[in-house]
């Protein structure tokens, strides 16, 4: 049940992220910085906090109610510093969200942090979060 409800998920997701209609005034290009990344990357956990990160939007998977948000990219920005031992890659701005890449272990992390004046998709948090391995 968990598994298909993340293969729903996920589909849903991807079916968005392919189909946004963007316009960027500067775009990058993620490669394998694009995916699905939480603080608990197992399958009983794929309910809880977790963002899937594209090239042109980002999408905010919130408990079993399904609910999606497609953000807008903006530009990309980079000069922030690392606050522990990771190495900052660059930020990507959203509509709503900024999104920092940071890389550590030989891992890919995120910090998502939200610029708006109202969080609709939900608790703030400062965790780092993990890129998921996809299971291909």
């Amino acid at each position: 049940m968990k598994k298909s409800l993340l293969s729903v998920l996920l589909l849903t997701a991807s079916f968005t992220l392919a189909n946004a209609n963007t316009e960027t005034k500067k775009s990058a290009n993620l490669g394998d910085l694009q995916g699905r990344y939480a603080l608990d990357c197992s399958v009983q956990k794929a309910n809880n906090l977790s963002y899937v990160i594209g090239d042109k939007s980002i999408l905010r998977l919130i408990s079993a109610k399904k609910k999606l948000g497609a953000f807008e990219k903006k530009f990309v920005r980079q000069g922030r510093k690392a606050s522990d031992s990771s190495q900052y890659q660059f930020t990507v701005a959203y509509t709503g969200f900024d999104v920092d890449f940071y890389k550590k272990d030989e891992q890919n992390w995120i910090n998502v942090r939200s610029t708006g004046i109202v969080n609709h998709f939900g608790p703030k948090t400062k965790e780092a979060l993990v890129q998921c391995k996809s299971e291909t």
